[in-house]
């Protein structure tokens, strides 16, 4: 559910488990391209964090957006169109911003979570997400309530809330400690919520 790719080469250290859920090889395989393009954006696309980063920075990153072929321009000039200059309290910063690639593997890994906590799949239609373009607060950001599958690779809380039997909620991923992400998971488009088990 957490993309494998997120860990360094030699995957992730001694006593973190990796969450698992049930899927088809068809659609596990259909998240391959995506998810190496959704590293390539977390990894390039942060400041100053765990040496995990750059290991995968210097490794597999940079052998990617090096490969020869034909998206090869592609995926290096993606990374460049998507860097913004911005000023901040502490100074000037560029900042990336995903594409909907990026943004499709974070509602899989919500959808991943939802079911491991809540017992049934969930349909992409219910789950959406964002990059939290907002300072989180540090009593949030401190809250005993994460749940650490690697506290420096990923991280996640989340809230339940909405009526009996009703199923909605919201979630806070970091990803390499500061990279900020928020989901929630809803009404399909029917405007049904799925149903807590």
């Amino acid at each position: 559910m957490v993309p494998r790719c997120l860990y360094s080469p030699s995957g992730p250290g001694p006593g973190v488990q990796l969450l698992t859920v049930p899927v088809c090889r068809s659609c596990n395989s259909s998240f391959h391209d995506d998810e190496e393009h959704f590293r390539n954006f977390i990894v390039v696309g942060g400041g100053q964090t765990a040496a995990v980063v750059d290991e995968l920075f210097q490794g597999k990153v940079l052998r990617s957006l090096r490969a020869k072929g034909r998206g090869r321009r592609g995926k290096l000039q993606w990374l460049l169109d998507r860097m913004r200059e911005e000023h901040t309290p502490a100074g000037t910063e560029v900042r990336v911003y995903p594409d909907e690639r990026v943004l499709r593997v974070v509602r899989k890994i919500i959808r991943g979570l939802g079911f491991h906590h809540f017992g049934q799949p969930l349909p992409d239609d219910c789950v959406s997400t964002e990059v939290l373009q907002f300072s989180v607060p540090d009593n949030l950001l401190d809250s005993p309530q994460w749940h650490d599958l690697d506290a420096d690779v990923f991280r996640y809380v989340y809230e339940v809330g909405a009526g009996p039997g009703a199923l909605e909620s919201l979630w806070l991923m970091a990803i390499y400690r500061n990279r900020h992400f928020f989901g929630q998971i809803g009404a399909h488009r029917d405007n049904s919520l799925p149903q807590r088990r």
